[in-house]
């Protein structure tokens, strides 16, 4: 086996580096592709044309990306081959006046002149490639996980420092504010998609918050990523963002604890809490917005009637795969062929990642990944690099840890005493600082 050059870890570690802090920055592209995107292909070339580690010994079984690929691309090829009457697509509602809406795709900076196969060649991206190059780096380094999420935050707080910047100063470095107003996307191409991640990472900084050398800069962290939430101004992003910080003593220690924290909390700072939720209830969106409202529920009932014109497979995801609510853009664009692929690959992450949540960055990872799910109820994010990666991470930690616990469990019928049992070599990989 060829020996690893003691160059080759130093460059996969930056490289690795770069698209955890890079990947989140939707907005920040060279042409058509995300800045995120040349660090992956790096990141693959390294991994592919570098020296061989040697054998895995923890396999990870990944049907369900296969199953979502797989079905993906079905849906594609018979709405190609099958496309839609043209009189039915000239008679969509596509868009409305006055605001921002339509229903072609526009997850993403473009396709990239892949025409139907963009969202394809995207998703593949988001998902087998991330995972092909997780699954390999970790097995390479057990501290892998604990560098992604610390530039994974890095990155989501500068991105949240742009946006507070932008909305202070009206500096716009990526010249892509996409609506008129005071709401603002910070690095991502969107204020809903700054929203996705932003609240998404607040249950990633329970790591810094539980150690009392890294709790001031975790609890900096949470503050800038609000500052962004407020001033993005997204519902969803909001709601969701207040679900996840009062998760957070849950994920920083012991359940009793948590319990402690909460109620001490509770009692002592409830009528600032209270002024808070108020504040945030009447000068948001939360208070209501009738004209987005209004757009997005002709949008959705477009969605539904093209699922009624074509539930199989849709009508093509470039056609319907632009709806703002996940579940409506997987029906619209690829019929019930894509939905159970998407079905398949989520009930396969999820119940991997739960099965190791007895780990405390597991638990993190997990409610990331449940903080994205929620949101994309209500916006169009499928396929966009970053957003798989906190449940893919959790699968990969979470069958180390199974592993693990499975390599000292001794068999059912093992009679020796435990002074006269080996423990097997099985590498489990923890969140451990690096």
């Amino acid at each position: 086996m060829p020996r690893q050059s003691a160059r080759e870890p130093r460059t996969l570690r930056r490289l690795l580096a770069a698209f955890a802090l890079t990947a989140q920055w939707s907005a920040v592209a060279i042409g058509p592709l995300q800045l995120s995107d040349g660090v992956l292909v790096l990141l693959v070339a390294v991994l592919v044309l570098g020296s061989r580690p040697a054998a895995r010994e923890v396999v990870v079984r990944s049907w369900g990306i296969a199953v979502l690929l797989v079905t993906v691309a079905a849906a594609t090829v018979i709405t190609e081959l099958a496309p839609p009457d043209p009189h039915w697509l000239n008679l969509r509602f596509a868009g409305f006046v006055g605001g921002v809406g339509s229903l072609e795709m526009r997850t993403g900076l473009g396709s990239a002149g892949l025409g139907p196969w963009a969202f394809l060649v995207k998703l593949f991206l988001a998902t087998g490639v991330v995972w092909l190059c997780l699954r390999e780096l970790v097995h390479r380094d057990p501290h892998v996980p604990a560098r992604l999420i610390r530039w994974w935050i890095v990155g989501a707080v500068a991105s949240a420092a742009v946006a507070v910047v932008q909305y202070a100063t009206g500096f716009n470095p990526t010249g892509l504010h996409v609506e008129a107003g005071s709401r603002v996307a910070g690095l991502a191409f969107h204020p809903n998609t700054l929203a996705f991640f932003t609240a998404a990472a607040i249950p990633l900084t329970a790591r810094w918050l539980g150690q009392r050398r890294t709790v001031l800069p975790g609890v900096l962290a949470v503050t800038c990523l609000w500052s962004a939430l407020i001033v993005s101004d997204s519902r969803a992003g909001i709601a969701v963002g207040v679900v996840c910080t009062l998760a957070l003593p849950f994920l920083t220690g012991s359940v009793g604890r948590a319990v402690g924290i909460v109620t001490t909390v509770g009692l002592i700072g409830s009528p600032w809490i209270l002024a808070a939720g108020l504040w945030l209830a009447a000068n948001t969106r939360l208070s209501g917005a009738m004209d987005s409202d209004h757009g997005r529920a002709l949008i959705l009932q477009q969605a539904a009637l093209d699922f009624d014109y074509s539930p199989f497979a849709g009508i093509g995801f470039t056609r319907g795969g632009g709806v703002p609510s996940a579940p409506y853009a997987v029906l619209a664009g690829g019929g019930l062929v894509a939905a159970i692929g998407f079905l398949g690959f989520l009930g396969w992450a999820f119940n991997r990642a739960i099965s190791g949540m007895r780990d405390m960055s597991v638990r993190a990872l997990v409610v990331s990944a449940a903080a994205m799910l929620a949101v994309m109820l209500v916006e169009n994010t499928l396929i966009d690099r970053a957003q798989y990666v906190p449940l893919l991470l959790a699968v990969l930690l979470a069958s180390h840890e199974q592993a693990g616990q499975a390599a000292v469990a001794p068999p059912a019928n093992d009679a020796r005493p435990l002074a006269g049992r080996t423990r097997d070599a099985t590498p489990v990989v923890h969140w451990t600082s690096a």
